[in-house]
């Protein structure tokens, strides 16, 4: 087919372009194979920029700059996700990326993985926050070889995310891997086979028959290493930019990890500490060498979130959490009390939080914090007023935070009836607390999240509110005095975007959630771009006035 070239003659052949608008190319391209894809993305950069959006919009990555979640497939040969990442020249950093190992079923698949997760990190030129999803249970490992490997190529994976600069890290699972060196080392991983004194246990490591001594002397961890082998395995980078740590597991404080972990976190600036402790150690001593570990490792954290809980471990975690002298934050999600046991004799009244500001917990927690409890065990001290079960929370001595969330799980009057119960015992059990220890103001921040549709939650509160609404007037503030105000924070958690937000989508149902209190004076909506880190926008003019019609006392309404 001929063309015309610059200068007026006629050749045959292609042009040196296509004629054609890209978004006419990325029409055609839709329908290639991600093969084909993978091809065309070699061709031009052009085409290169065409083709990895094209393999990327199958896997709904629509911005993978910002925001990317990498399903890795087990084929060594398919082109997913992380595949187009690689090839793409014009991807350049990453501000989140999650990288979901969910169908890696073998440890050579898996230390391929991570081989190729550690070149896409080394190529792109800053990292801000990863996640990484690995549920290595479901990974059988049968001997070191193997291990040793996978466990090598992790950390050097690791080692790259930290060098360019990641801020934030989250890892869930990794459980598999403490469990088969543990499994491997038999009977000698285990303190309680030892005759040694009850401060000190042996750990013999898979990487050769080096011993790890762990003493727990006056409650700090010493670590020494007697020929130990760490030519087999990377350090971490002497310096680190992460301030947030997110584990749904303690496997990564256990070997073979603990050594480089307790390295990554001294050399990290750590102010943030997100755990769950559900597989804490039964066994005493190998607990405390991992809470130890923790705290002689990231001494300066100023906030701790606990997602889950061992039944029966909360008193020692929340002991643990005490000796963090500078924590301004402590979060406790439903999952640490598996039953209610985990609520007694816990002594909360007997730590010391001397900065803590702001509580995170479930309701029921909360209520039982600030219950008045029983006048008769309240006991003086010498200075004006009480000091007992009403005082115990020094979140409340200045200005403090008590903050919670409340799942709506159905749509049914027993479901309604609950959460505005709740709603009454928080505010009874906080003013209370405030007006009779005379601490000043305290914000109440209750956030709400729907498992169910949240307008069939609406309709069923505009129905059973009403004959309830006047019980619940009269529960809020019951000999409250005038001057122990506070600050209550409405948190709707809604399920569309900010553009749905705008445009008044959720209003009608927004309206009946502000009936639940009168004293309601900031509303937060949250929409399911949250995670994205996008600025804050305040809500005004006539619509503010619609939601002051409901609630008198409000004075700001944001999104996010």
């Amino acid at each position: 087919m001929p063309f015309q070239t610059d200068d007026g003659h006629e050749r045959m052949g292609q042009p040196h372009s296509m004629p054609l608008p890209d978004e006419v190319v990325a029409l055609f391209m839709s329908n290639l194979s991600p093969n084909d894809l993978y091809r065309c993305s070699q061709v031009s950069r052009n085409f290169n920029g065409l083709a990895v959006q094209a393999i990327l919009d199958r896997y709904k990555i629509w911005c993978p700059e910002q925001s990317a979640q990498l399903r890795l497939s087990h084929a060594a040969n398919t082109v997913d996700s992380l595949s187009a990442f690689l090839v793409s020249i014009h991807i350049q950093k990453l501000s989140y990326v999650h990288f979901d190992l969910g169908a890696i079923t073998s440890t050579a698949m898996a230390e391929r993985t991570f081989i190729k997760m550690r070149r896409l990190v080394d190529r792109v030129t800053s990292v801000h926050s990863v996640r990484v999803y690995w549920p290595s249970s479901r990974i059988r490992i049968a001997n070191d070889g193997p291990l040793t490997k996978l466990v090598r190529s992790v950390q050097r994976f690791l080692n790259s995310v930290v060098a360019k600069g990641c801020r934030k890290l989250q890892v869930e699972g990794f459980d598999n891997i403490f469990q088969a060196q543990k499994n491997s080392a038999g009977d000698r991983f285990s303190p309680s086979a030892m005759s040694i004194q009850p401060s000190t246990f042996i750990i013999t490591s898979i990487f050769g028959s080096a011993k790890r001594y762990i003493s727990l002397a006056k409650g700090a961890l010493k670590t020494v290493f007697e020929d130990a082998p760490t030519s087999s395995y990377p350090l971490p980078p002497l310096e680190s930019m992460l301030s947030q740590f997110e584990f749904d597991s303690i496997a990564m404080f256990q070997p073979p990890f603990a050594q480089w972990m307790s390295a990554l976190l001294q050399a990290s600036p750590a102010n943030e500490l997100t755990l769950s402790f559900v597989d804490l150690p039964e066994d005493p001593h190998e607990a405390q060498s991992v809470l130890g570990l923790l705290a002689a490792a990231a001494p300066n954290v100023t906030a701790i979130y606990l997602t889950g809980a061992r039944s029966g471990t909360m008193k020692t975690i929340l002991d643990w959490a005490s000796q963090f002298k500078d924590l301004d934050t402590l979060g406790v999600q439903p999952r640490c009390f598996r039953s209610e046991a985990d609520t007694a004799d816990m002594e909360i009244h007997k730590l010391v939080f001397p900065k803590l500001r702001r509580i995170e917990c479930p309701p029921s927690f909360i209520s039982d914090l600030l219950a008045p409890g029983d006048p008769t065990s309240l006991r003086r001290d010498g200075k004006e007023g009480l000091t007992g079960v009403s005082q115990r929370l020094p979140v409340l001595t200045s200005n403090g935070v008590v903050a919670t969330t409340y799942q709506w799980k159905s749509c049914t009057k027993l479901e309604v009836m609950a959460a505005i119960d709740t709603i009454a015992r928080l505010e009874s059990s906080l003013s209370f607390s405030i007006g009779s220890t005379k601490n000043g103001n305290c914000t109440l921040h209750i956030a709400f999240q729907f498992d169910d549709d949240l307008f069939a939650i609406a309709d069923a509160l505009n129905r059973y509110l009403a004959p309830a609404i006047q019980n619940v007037q009269e529960r809020i503030v019951p000999g409250c005095e005038e001057s122990a105000c506070r600050v209550f924070i409405l948190e709707l958690m809604l399920p569309g975007t900010r553009e749905e937000i705008r445009e008044e989508t959720y209003d009608k149902a927004i309206l009946t959630f502000l009936r639940l209190s009168p004293s309601i004076n900031r509303v937060i909506l949250s929409s399911n771009e949250l995670g994205l880190d996008l600025p804050k926008e305040t809500v005004g003019g006539e619509r503010l006035e619609r939601f002051r019609t409901v609630s008198t006392n409000l004075v700001s309404v944001c999104m996010y």
